[in-house]
């Protein structure tokens, strides 16, 4: 039992049976194992982590969770595994049945499958950043670069054909290279989200807070399988890194 700083923390891996862009997509095989195993071992190397559980609507998705070592309590009701579930009641609906059985937790991190090249460093470095300074949520993000920065954005506001900056002020004409782009500027990755069961409790909306903290994570470590070509990347990724 780790319970980091009395704080009992649970990984939280959802994974439907079915997947549109990419067929099976969470149990494909992504160098030498299901897509799903990836990120149950990043969790489960991290010892700040009291349980790793996988909410998933399919018995053959659980059987492999299972076997590469996560607990699979229950299976998640078909309702609760359509195309346009989203996230949240996902969460609620676990952290029920776990109560049911005594299991109560005070942070949840919720860890995407498609997001194999977490490390188990990037899941410790966000349960910190969630207790120490008593976070309610805790999101993943990339430092936003060259062209995904916001002083490099434009948009046809108007719808005229005709773009301006999106920012007004702040545009290519004074950051006309990248290394003169202000710091401090990110994109959600999606590769770690993490709660207090207190926020997603009270929050109408849990993706956000009065207080967010951040972990961030290269893009390296930050590639999310939702095309073919990202099974790809991932996969070299993954070689170079087991080379």
């Amino acid at each position: 039992e780790s319970m980091y700083k009395n704080k009992k923390i649970l990984a939280l891996i959802q994974a439907r049976g079915d997947s549109k862009r990419v067929p099976r997509k969470n149990i494909i095989d992504v160098a030498g194992k299901p897509l799903i195993a990836h990120t149950i071992e990043s969790a489960l190397a991290c010892s700040l982590v009291d349980a790793v559980v996988v909410t998933t609507d399919c018995e053959e998705i659980a059987d492999i969770a299972g076997k590469h070592g996560a607990m699979t309590p229950f299976i998640r009701p078909g309702e609760l595994a359509t195309d346009t579930t989203s996230d949240h009641p996902v969460i609620v609906h676990a952290l029920e049945q776990l109560k049911k059985v005594g299991d109560e937790y005070d942070y949840v991190l919720w860890l995407r499958p498609t997001a194999p090249l977490r490390s188990a460093e990037d899941i410790e470095t966000t349960i910190k950043k969630l207790v120490d300074d008593d976070m309610p949520l805790v999101r993943s993000v990339t430092e936003a670069h060259g062209t995904s920065h916001p002083y490099w954005m434009y948009a046809d506001t108007e719808g005229e054909g005709v773009m301006s900056p999106l920012i007004e002020g702040k545009s290519f004409r004074n950051h006309y290279q990248s290394q003169l782009l202000p710091k401090g500027y990110f994109e959600l990755n999606g590769v770690i989200d993490a709660f207090s069961t207190e926020h997603l409790a009270s929050a109408e909306f849990v993706w956000e807070a009065p207080r967010m903290g951040y972990t961030i994570i290269p893009l390296e470590r930050a590639v999310d399988v939702d095309e073919e070509i990202d099974v790809i990347v991932v996969q070299e990724l993954l070689r170079r890194r087991n080379m």
